[in-house]
């Protein structure tokens, strides 16, 4: 059988990224991997396109494998994997709690909502499957940031403006990193009507093989949430379920943070 050589050079670099622990940037792939670099540029740049790739950090071009990659995987192997193990779990919160529950993955400095359990509670928060919102405001978000060291986090930020949602929103670092290590304390994150005025959400995060963080869940509720300690409880019940998840993934560690 006859090898397309632009085809394998196209899965040997994308299986340098995933094998990779850090990003690499357009020379380092093309010498890694003995590719001219012309071939490797337009390798990549077509690859970028269809969110195969995508930029890591742009000011230094250090290049991570893309969401387009994980929904084309995700697709070929039944929702196998994250959604697999996730999602009986995200029923179990929903009859637990009666509140809806979200799972969301990174990318580009924002959250994807992957799935959803809906709640039949008064106040029901839903956002739609593949809805993007920014990491540094949502509940989702703030528990995948705090899984990072402050570096990485000042790094994530800084390719994206703050901006503000409502008057609760979080719109500098500082205040965001001691939210974050307010965060690691608690174990979980909070979204106090961040991105919409009324709507509550704790958070936890979810790692996989080498501990690293690969999504997170969340239970969004209303003003209900700050009654008799039901923030706390849910919170407890979203971490323990992060865990559990988290342990099925792959991670190894005794707590989330």
């Amino acid at each position: 059988m006859r090898i397309n050589n632009s085809t394998a050079r196209t899965i040997d670099i994308i299986r340098l990224l995933a094998e990779r622990d850090t990003p690499l940037t357009l020379t380092e792939i093309s010498n890694s991997l003995g590719i001219p670099k012309t071939s490797t540029y337009d390798i990549v740049a077509t690859l970028m396109d269809r969110n195969i790739l995508e930029y890591e950090n742009r000011s230094f071009k250090t290049i991570q494998l893309g969401l387009g990659l994980f929904e084309i995987t995700l697709l070929a192997l039944g929702k196998r994997d994250l959604h697999r193990v996730a999602r009986p779990y995200l029923d179990q919160i929903l009859e637990r709690t009666g509140e809806t529950v979200y799972l969301a993955v990174e990318n580009n400095g924002e959250v994807v909502y992957l799935e959803k359990a809906e709640g039949s509670a008064a106040v029901r928060y839903s956002a739609d499957l593949g809805t993007r919102l920014p990491l540094y405001c949502t509940g989702l978000g703030k528990a995948i940031l705090a899984a990072f060291s402050d570096e990485k986090v000042r790094e994530i930020v800084a390719g994206f403006s703050m901006r503000s949602f409502t008057p609760q929103t979080i719109t500098n670092v500082m205040d965001l990193q001691e939210e974050l290590a307010a965060t690691r304390l608690r174990g979980y994150a909070i979204d106090n009507q961040e991105v919409t005025e009324g709507i509550f959400c704790v958070a936890a995060p979810i790692y996989g093989a080498g501990n690293k963080p690969v999504a997170a869940i969340s239970i969004a509720s209303g003003s209900s949430m700050l009654q008799d300690g039901k923030m706390a409880k849910l919170g407890a019940i979203i971490a323990e379920k992060a865990l559990v998840i988290s342990r099925k993934m792959g991670f190894s560690k005794e707590a989330l943070f």
